[in-house]
C-alpha cells in the first residue's frame, strides 16, 4: 500500500494557497505603506532644502538616478524595424527571424492544473 494520503495533501494545498493569499494582500498593503512613508519623508527633504538626514539610527538620502523603463513587446518591434530600415534590409522579415531567435527554449514540464469547485 501506498502510505500517501491524497486526501490530507490536497487540503494541506487548499490551505497552503489560503495562506499564501493572505500573505499576499499583507504585503500589498506593507509595500503600499512604505511607499507613502517613502513620499512623505521626500517631500519633508525637499522642502528643507535637505539632501538627506541621519535620525533612528539611519541615514536617508535623497538622491535622483535613471530609471530605465521597460519596453512593450510592440514598441520593441517598432525599434527594429527602425534599426533595419537604417540598414535597408526589410524590416518585416528580419524582425519576424530575430523575434523567433532571440525566444527562450521550450521546454516541457509536468504541473498540476487545479480547479476549484
Amino acid at each position: 500500500m501506498d502510505p500517501f494520503d491524497i486526501n490530507a495533501a490536497t487540503l494541506e494545498m487548499k490551505s497552503l494557497d489560503a495562506e499564501i493569499k493572505r500573505v499576499h494582500t499583507t504585503l500589498k498593503e506593507l509595500k503600499k505603506r512604505k511607499e507613502f512613508i517613502s513620499e512623505k519623508i521626500k517631500m519633508y527633504l525637499n522642502r528643507g532644502s535637505h539632501t538627506g538626514i541621519i535620525i533612528n539610527d539611519m541615514t536617508i538620502l535623497s538622491v535622483t538616478k535613471p530609471k530605465t523603463k521597460a519596453l512593450t513587446k510592440k514598441e520593441k518591434e517598432e525599434k527594429i524595424k527602425g534599426v533595419l530600415r537604417q540598414y535597408n534590409l526589410e524590416p518585416e522579415r528580419v524582425s519576424n527571424e530575430l523575434s523567433t531567435a532571440v525566444k527562450g527554449k521550450q521546454t516541457m514540464v509536468q504541473q498540476l492544473v487545479i480547479k476549484k469547485e
